[in-house]
C-alpha cells in the first residue's frame, strides 16, 4: 500500500456528550515480549512463546487507539470506558494490552494512561473476536471537543496490515516475513485528519501517524457544534493542536 494513499475510513455514529472527569481503574496490561514465557500462567502448565500472530489465530482481534489520545486529545482510555459501559466479571472477556520490547510502529509518541507512561510505538491492544464487534463500535461513537480551544473531532476506522515484531524475534524458524491484520482507530478533526500509513520499507520501516487536511464536511459539524469559528487571529492562538 502506497503510504501516501489514505485507506478505506469508517465512521461511526457520532454522540456528542461531554464525559465527566471521574477516574477509572486502569485497564489491564498483559506483558508479551517477544520472548517471555507464558510459564507462569497457573492454569495452563505448559511453557510457549506469545506472538501476535498466534494470538490472531486463536481468535483475537488487534487493534490501536493511540491517535485516539495522542492527535483527538481524548483525556481518558477509550478501552477503560468501554469496560464501565459493558461490564463483565470474566477478565477473559475483556480488552488486553500488548505491551512489546520491538516497536509495532514509530514516531507515535509517548503518554500519559491512567497514571501509566505509555509506549504507543510499542503498544497494541487485544480483544476476544466475538466481543470485537461491541468494542469497535463504541470506540467509534467517541467525539472529542473544547469550546475554549475550538477543538473537534471524531474516531474512524481503517485496517493496516503490520510486520509482527513478537513473530519476528521469536526463537522459531521464520520462513517469511510475519504480518498481522489489525484496525487503527483513526482521528478526522476540525484542523486536520490524522490515520496510520503503512510501512515504506518493512521491517526496516514501520506504520506512522500521517496528517492531512481535514476531510468535507467535518468543519461544517464542529460548527454546528461549536458555534461560528473564530477569527484567524484567535485560531492561530491554537495552532498544534491535534497535529
Amino acid at each position: 500500500m502506497d503510504p501516501d494513499q489514505k485507506p478505506e475510513i469508517v465512521e461511526g455514529e457520532i454522540e456528542h456528550e461531554k464525559f465527566d472527569k471521574t477516574l477509572f481503574e486502569p485497564v489491564g496490561v498483559e506483558q508479551h515480549p517477544a520472548d517471555a514465557q507464558d510459564g507462569d500462567d497457573p492454569v495452563r502448565e505448559e511453557t510457549r512463546e506469545v506472538t501476535v500472530s498466534d494470538m490472531a489465530r486463536d481468535g483475537f482481534v488487534f487493534f490501536t487507539t493511540a491517535l485516539i489520545i495522542t492527535h483527538g486529545l481524548f483525556d481518558r482510555d477509550p478501552l477503560v470506558e468501554f469496560n464501565r459501559y459493558h461490564e463483565t466479571e470474566d477478565d477473559a472477556e475483556r480488552p488486553f494490552a500488548v505491551d512489546c520490547q520491538y516497536p509495532f510502529f514509530q514516531d507515535v509518541g509517548q503518554s500519559v494512561v491512567n497514571d501509566e507512561l505509555v509506549n504507543w510505538d510499542h503498544r497494541l491492544y487485544g480483544i476476544p473476536e466475538h466481543n470485537w464487534p461491541y468494542c469497535e463500535s463504541f470506540i467509534k461513537a467517541i467525539a472529542m471537543f473544547d469550546a475554549k480551544l475550538y477543538h473537534y473531532a471524531k474516531v474512524g476506522s481503517h485496517a493496516l496490515t503490520i510486520v509482527d515484531p513478537t513473530k519476528l524475534h521469536s526463537t522459531g524458524v521464520i520462513k517469511e516475513l510475519p504480518t498481522v491484520d489489525i484496525t487503527v482507530f483513526c482521528v478526522s478533526g476540525y484542523r486536520n485528519f490524522v490515520w496510520m500509513a503503512p510501512a515504506a520499507d518493512p521491517p526496516r520501516t514501520r506504520p506512522f501517524p500521517k496528517v492531512d487536511p481535514p476531510m468535507s464536511g467535518i468543519k461544517a459539524e464542529a460548527e454546528a457544534l461549536l458555534g461560528p469559528p473564530p477569527s484567524p487571529e484567535q485560531l492561530g492562538r491554537f495552532n498544534g493542536i491535534g497535529d
